[in-house]
């Protein structure tokens, strides 16, 4: 019976001092590092997640290219006879119309060769009426009557060729179109081809620009395109695809397309084209993805860097 109570008293004694060191530990401050230590790493700051939803819609696929603006005709204006310049009645850099003359040139010496063929002409005229009179009453042979009309084709010829002369000393608009400069004034004497001015049509504009061989296929005929221009900055021009080289440039592996726009307003012109206007971008939509996901872009900003998730 003691012993019992001997062994009861020591479990208990043991007990209470287990639970006194278990005290002792949990209310013990920790140990700080000490010096050359490194602290123990701080757990990583919660990543905020942004859920956004996913709509269907059309993606449309693009080309960007650089090309050249240039006048869908331009000539240069020469004189095709050699002579003084009496008048002169455009403006330089203004719009002129199709058969508008442009400058005329002495002529006095042509209407009067003109006015000499007309007159061989009068007179072949009217012998061959009176040799056919002649040859119905038989005065005349069959062969004077076919010099006679032979006589008149000549002498027509000659007035013809003298009048093509005289209309040459008026020097005409080949198209409508915006004049050049001027290199010439009344009363110098020009000789036969000689440059005096250009002529470019401002509208329609070509714009002319190649696209890489692996979009060959998606580039067709009236396929719409839009473009801008350093000279207009902000606005966007748009117009279309009018033609398609058969061929690949072996060299850049690239194929040659042309369009036309619109330019009634002469917002976009090139002056010559020899110094065509250069845009600065072409774009071209040949495509699309009907009814795609596209994938929301999230950017987390951090002290160091920003990441991009998709």
């Amino acid at each position: 019976m003691k012993t019992s109570k001997k062994i009861l008293l020591a479990g208990l004694i043991a007990g209470l001092a287990y639970a006194g060191i278990s005290v002792y530990a949990a209310e013990k401050p920790a140990d700080k590092p000490s010096a050359g230590q490194a602290a123990p790493a701080s757990p990583p700051p919660a990543v905020p997640v942004v859920a956004v939803p996913v709509v269907k819609k059309d993606i449309a696929r693009k080309i960007t290219a650089v090309g050249s603006l240039l006048a869908s005709e331009s000539a240069d204006i020469n004189s095709e006879i050699a002579g003084k310049i009496e008048k002169i009645n455009f403006e330089e850099g203004e719009p002129v119309k199709k058969g508008e003359v442009l400058l005329e040139i002495d002529s006095g010496l042509l209407k009067a060769d003109f006015s000499k063929a007309d007159a061989a002409y009068r007179v072949a005229t009217a012998s061959l009426e009176r040799d056919r009179k002649l040859y119905g009453s038989k005065y005349i042979s069959t062969q004077e009557l076919d010099e006679s009309k032979s006589t008149l084709q000549q002498r027509k010829a000659e007035r013809d060729s003298a009048r093509i002369i005289l209309d040459r000393a008026m020097v005409k608009a080949p198209f409508d179109g915006l004049m050049g400069l001027r290199n010439f004034s009344v009363g110098d004497y020009v000789d036969i081809g000689k440059v005096l001015t250009t002529i470019d049509a401002y509208d329609p504009i070509n714009i002319e620009f190649s696209v890489p061989e692996r979009n060959f296929s998606d580039i067709r005929k009236d396929q719409t395109i839009s473009f801008e221009t350093d000279a207009w900055p902000g606005d966007v021009f748009t117009g279309k695809i009018y033609a398609v080289d058969s061929r690949i440039n072996p060299a850049t592996r690239s194929v040659q397309v042309k369009a036309m726009a619109a330019n009634a307003c002469r917002k976009v012109h090139s002056l010559s084209q020899k110094k065509p206007c250069r845009p600065k971008a072409i774009r071209i939509s040949f495509s699309s993805f009907k009814t795609a996901k596209p994938i929301p872009v999230l950017l987390r900003s951090t002290p160091a860097k920003t990441a991009k998730y998709r």
